[in-house]
């Protein structure tokens, strides 16, 4: 299953305008982009909990959850029902997707890459809106 399938869910912060944008009172019309509940708490809270972003190099934002639900992942091996309701994935705007993504990662916002994808050493460097983001195969 993906993260995505959940676009029937509420963000906390933001309204629902179309399938694929919300209406953010702080952002104003930004694309919609899904994360873990635990990321949305580090929104509330500033607690780091860690960032993970799924493969979908088609989305300039993928899909993120936290390191409990990073651990649990790689124990399931996939993402189950009973995993997804565990991370509770909810939408909120690209604005506080960056925004979690500084918070956990510390990365400021940098111009944007045309290459979305790198190899690094048996990592691949994953740019997200203009982070880097190594994910390491396995």
């Amino acid at each position: 299953h993906s993260l995505h399938s959940f676009s029937r869910f509420l963000c906390y912060v933001c309204q629902p305008m179309a399938a694929r944008f919300v209406d953010c009172p702080e952002h104003g019309k930004q694309p919609v982009t899904y994360v873990c509940t635990h990321i949305v708490k580090t929104l509330k809270d500033k607690s780091k909990r860690g960032f993970h972003v799924g493969n979908q190099p088609e989305k300039e934002r993928p899909d993120a959850w936290c390191d409990v639900c990073d651990r649990r992942l790689q124990s399931e091996g996939a993402w189950t029902e009973k995993l997804q309701e565990k991370a509770n994935i909810t939408p909120i705007c690209g604005g506080h997707y960056d925004h979690a993504l500084d918070l956990n990662i510390g990365f400021k916002k940098k111009k944007k890459s045309m290459n979305p994808m790198v190899v690094v050493g048996g990592s691949i460097a994953l740019v997200v809106v203009g982070y880097v983001v190594y994910v390491t195969l396995f």
